[in-house]
């Protein structure tokens, strides 16, 4: 458990928490706060249901935490009355990304190609990219665009953002759908990896 002391600073309101674990703290500017999935599980009862909704999403879509985190930071919590409203969210984006992602494993198994590692983590100008399947040695890269996480602008703006990283690293970033043609993303696909 972690004991953070509450700051005294104009025209901030401290909130305190009869409990705070280690992994709900985090340090912004030298400044001790909670994370950003606490942060969530904190505001889910006080906002309204779709900025909690806008609140989740950014916080995923950006790569500040995951749907995972933030139930983990929620089963650890006594927050009661934002549970009813959290649970059905992490439900539905725990669901939704992990089965999108789940099919296109499948497909590119069947597909016969090199076997790809699934959660990658790439540190490209100081920024950490996971990509949903890659191939380190070739420099390729899958990412799966569910709809609901990449449907803001700022989602939008920043997947291509990192893909322009991407290349200017020298990788190739190709990115699927739920209605990406299978036959479409192995013709591009196999001369990349298969050599």
């Amino acid at each position: 458990m972690f004991n953070m002391r509450t700051p005294r600073l104009l025209g901030v309101t401290a909130h305190r928490a009869s409990v705070l674990y280690a992994d709900d703290v985090t340090t912004v500017h030298d400044l001790a706060s909670t994370s950003v999935a606490r942060t969530v599980v904190d505001l889910a009862a006080s906002v309204e249901p779709v900025a909690l909704q806008r609140m989740l999403d950014d916080g995923i879509v950006r790569r500040l935490c995951t749907a995972d985190d933030v139930a983990r930071c929620l089963d650890r919590s006594e927050a009661r009355r934002g549970r009813r409203r959290l649970v059905p969210l992490l439900d539905a984006r725990l669901r939704s990304d992990s089965h999108l992602e789940q099919v296109w494993l499948r497909r590119l198994q069947r597909a016969g190609l090199a076997p790809a590692k699934t959660g990658f983590q790439l540190v490209i100008e100081g920024r950490v990219l996971l990509l949903d399947f890659a191939w380190p040695a070739e420099k390729v890269g899958i990412e799966v665009d569910g709809w609901r996480p990449h449907a803001t602008r700022h989602a939008f703006d920043n997947d291509r953002l990192r893909d322009l990283a991407a290349v200017r690293a020298g990788w190739t970033i190709l990115r699927v759908t739920s209605r990406t043609p299978p036959s479409q993303l192995f013709a591009t696909l196999r001369p990349l990896v298969c050599h």
